[in-house]
């Protein structure tokens, strides 16, 4: 049947939520409407009629079932899993039936805002004004249009890029979940659907490195805390990796850390108490864990204080890390372990993670793990100068009751987004450092509509969808909306550093997808 594009039209009808048991199936009979089907937060496999496994989907990602066709989904994860299933129909200008692509089912694409619109869908009300319905029709329009580009997009003799960028995602999670084991990298690019040199190549492009390099940087990063238990042997930390030659590991380990194994062990095996949030995710990169670690402020309240030395008296460090702490108070720590004191405002976490490592004895650590970062960085700075050249973004914190601009004045999450990632800052925030904001107005207000919005707390999808809808409402259409879910506040300090850019290159790729 020849059908006018021009007089196509679509209508919202329905959204299903379906939620499954770990290993439980489910099929997707039939129907006389379209769907387009999401799972939020588990990964899922695709099988068509003839039990073959066509797509694996990640979580986020967007799979499309035409009217009158059925799939059977599976769950790719050890947890319950809950499917947004979206039905509607597709018209033509005299009413009838049409298709809106030339597939019947798409492996997967990706809309960046899709995790935030999952809620419009599948709210307990349904859209009672105009203004909601349309909405909610606008994002089924959006959700499609992304839909016709990824079909029409051209095929080079393999997966769309979209689903290649789905694999090695998927690749990476797979890697850091079964470091253990052991890993087949021709296996892994067979999988791809790729040529293997395209593979390689690929995966080096969205993660810095090589599969294999990227394989050993996983273990021997996990090895780390297990050597620096005095309870794990060499060879069990070998084996526990996905090692089953301590000799060789040995070698790889000294290669890598610039020390063996055995040195490292008797270097990181000491007793820290840790007086400083901050410095936890700096210890946390280099393997170590604090015998002992104090609340925030904890010098401030005279009950807390006391009961906080006796906890540190009663651990007995071999050292005490702290910030800037009273002259009294220094004096009566350095009675119970040497102390010693990082004024951490005044420098980067970068010196500072280098210092830890030389008083500890394991710099070669430290320099290792910067030497992985800085390719990381390098890594990212490639996506965002080709995605986004030139275009300029806010930086905004977000917590339960609080909004604030991050400024180019201020080392704090801007050291990493604008100068060593490359986003482009508007010239409004050049003078400012850490400036609090009462609503998204003021925000608005400095002429930019473009925002990375960073959640430091356990934000939900519709604390997210809400504050999406609000900027959208406040800005150009085509402005751009980024949200970074961290689980708590952001603190200066190596791991949050590496979690941020790892989230940072998961929004580019998924901005890439959705292209």
């Amino acid at each position: 049947m020849n059908v006018n594009e021009d007089d196509l039209s679509l209508q919202y009808m329905n959204t299903n939520m379906i939620k499954l048991d770990i290993g439980e199936s489910c099929l997707l009979a039939a129907i006389d409407c379209h769907r387009f089907g999401v799972s939020p937060d588990c990964d899922l496999l695709l099988k068509e009629d003839d039990g073959r496994v066509t797509s694996h989907i990640l979580a986020g990602d967007i799979f499309y079932l035409a009217a009158g066709c059925s799939v059977s989904l599976r769950s790719n994860t050890s947890s319950r899993t809950r499917i947004v299933v979206i039905e509607f129909q597709c018209k033509d200008g005299q009413g009838n039936f049409a298709p809106i692509g030339s597939r019947q089912a798409a492996a997967s694409f990706r809309i960046p805002q899709m995790k935030n619109w999952v809620h419009a869908f599948t709210s307990d009300q349904q859209p009672g004004s105009l203004a909601e319905r349309w909405q909610l029709q606008a994002r089924l329009y959006a959700i499609a249009a992304e839909f016709v580009k990824s079909s029409s997009a051209p095929d080079h003799a393999g997966p769309y890029e979209a689903e290649l960028n789905t694999y090695i995602e998927k690749t990476k999670r797979m890697i850091h979940g079964s470091y253990d084991s052991a890993l087949d990298m021709e296996s892994l690019a067979r999988g791809s659907g790729v040529g293997a040199s395209q593979f390689y190549r690929a995966f080096r492009e969205r993660s810095g490195l090589s599969p294999l390099k990227y394989v050993i940087s996983t273990r021997l990063n996990a090895s780390l805390r297990l050597l620096a238990d005095p309870a794990v042997s060499v060879s069990e930390a070998a084996h526990s990796v996905g090692y089953s030659d301590e000799y060789y590991f040995s070698r790889l380990f000294k290669k890598q850390m610039g020390l063996a194994p055995i040195e490292y062990a008797s270097k990181a095996q000491v007793a820290i108490a840790n007086l400083s949030a901050i410095f936890t995710g700096d210890l946390q990169v280099l393997g170590i864990t604090p015998r002992v670690n104090v609340p925030r402020d904890w010098h401030l309240d005279p009950s807390l204080r006391k009961s906080c030395i006796e906890a540190i008296r009663e651990a007995k460090p071999d050292r005490i890390l702290s910030g800037p702490i009273p002259e009294e108070l220094l004096t009566e720590l350095s009675r119970i372990a040497p102390v010693s004191v990082y004024h951490w405002r005044t420098y980067s976490w970068k010196k500072r993670l280098l210092e830890f490592g030389r008083l500890l004895g394991i710099a070669s650590v430290a320099e290792r793990w910067l030497t992985e970062f800085a390719r990381k960085t390098d890594n990212a700075r490639k996506h965002v100068i080709a995605k986004y050249p030139n275009t300029p973004f806010l930086l905004i914190g977000v917590r339960k009751d609080e909004m604030w601009i991050y400024g180019s004045q201020r080392r704090k999450f801007t050291d990493l987004m604008y100068d060593e990632l490359r986003f482009a800052s508007p010239p409004a925030v050049d003078t400012i450092g850490f400036h609090g904001i009462a609503s998204l107005s003021e925000a608005v207000d400095l002429g930019c509509g473009n925002a990375i919005f960073l959640f430091e707390y356990p934000a939900t999808e519709a604390d997210v969808a809400a504050l999406e809808g609000e900027w959208r409402q406040l800005t150009d259409p085509s402005s751009h909306f980024f949200s970074i879910r961290m689980q708590g506040q952001f603190l200066y300090n190596a791991a949050m550093h590496e979690q941020l850019v790892d989230q940072t290159v998961a929004l580019l790729q998924a901005s890439a997808n959705g292209k």
